[in-house]
């Protein structure tokens, strides 16, 4: 076991073999988000971290960014380039992982998910709409009647397939709807 076990709550990576515990940062731990290569990892904790383990090989390194209080990270971009943030007001953005630019809000809702280097599928007042990242463009996505999504749905889409959250008044579920066009 390692010697970081009881140092604290945080995000910590296990070592499956040997249960050794190795900490990468302090602080809370929200949902989190491997980028495509594997080399980076964005969560939450009031405000986006990234945490890159490119530098030397096994090193971590956390970067806060001003001006993201409140902030929301989500996941990468398929290509890695981008991750979807979401500020206090529920707009969603894409965040630069080289620049650390914001980007204008692209949409309003509670999560988002990657269907394409282009595209989002984002939960909004209980409605699943896609988003063409690049205009803005909203469309339909799935109907879902009788139900809703709910107001925390985390998202994630897997092989044509999307697992969300949904809710009938007085309930709570989770369903999985076939969705052409997911990655």
């Amino acid at each position: 076991m390692s010697a970081d076990r009881g140092e604290g709550h945080g995000p910590y990576l296990v070592d499956l073999d040997s249960n050794a515990l190795r900490r990468l940062a302090r602080g809370n731990l929200g949902p989190t988000h491997w980028s495509p290569d594997g080399q980076r990892l964005s969560w939450s904790n009031g405000q986006p971290q990234i945490t890159a383990i490119d530098a030397p090989p096994g090193s971590w390194g956390v970067e806060h960014h001003d001006g993201l209080d409140g902030f929301w990270a989500g996941e990468f971009s398929p290509d890695g380039s981008t991750i979807i943030v979401r500020s206090p007001e529920w707009t969603l953005h894409t965040l630069d992982t080289r620049t650390w630019a914001l980007s204008a809000p692209i949409a309003s809702g509670s999560d988002a998910a990657w269907l394409d280097q282009d595209t989002w599928l984002v939960a909004d007042q209980g409605e699943l709409v896609r988003v063409t990242v690049s205009t803005g463009e909203r469309g339909a996505a799935v109907d879902l009647a009788p139900w809703r999504v709910s107001d925390q749905p985390a998202l994630a889409v897997r092989d044509g397939e999307v697992l969300v959250g949904v809710r009938r008044i007085g309930s709570a579920q989770i369903l999985v709807a076939d969705f052409p066009g997911a990655r």
